[in-house]
């Protein structure tokens, strides 16, 4: 099943790129700048996103990878008693 769908989608594309035809189309430059800023923008949103998330990306590599690393549990340790004032 999954290999006539790719025979068919591959024999689909081929067609279509036989029967394309010249365009004549002008490209200006504000195309190129606008090509520049969405990338630049992609980049910057990508790395917001890995600034957010870094502790959940860097955990879903590590189970991918099988050198997951258990989180410390700092609820536990912190104590339910105050702080001992130390500078009598």
């Amino acid at each position: 099943m999954t290999r006539t769908i790719f025979v068919t989608t591959v024999l689909t594309v081929m067609v279509f790129i036989s029967l394309t035809q010249p365009a004549f189309a002008y490209i200006d430059a504000g195309t190129g700048s606008l090509i520049l800023q969405a990338l630049l923008g992609g980049l910057v949103g990508f790395t917001a996103f890995l600034k957010l998330y870094w502790y959940q990306v860097k955990e879903f590599f590590a189970k991918l990878t099988g050198k997951c690393e258990e989180k410390p549990e700092e609820a536990e340790e912190i104590s339910s008693e105050p702080a001992k004032n130390t500078a009598e």
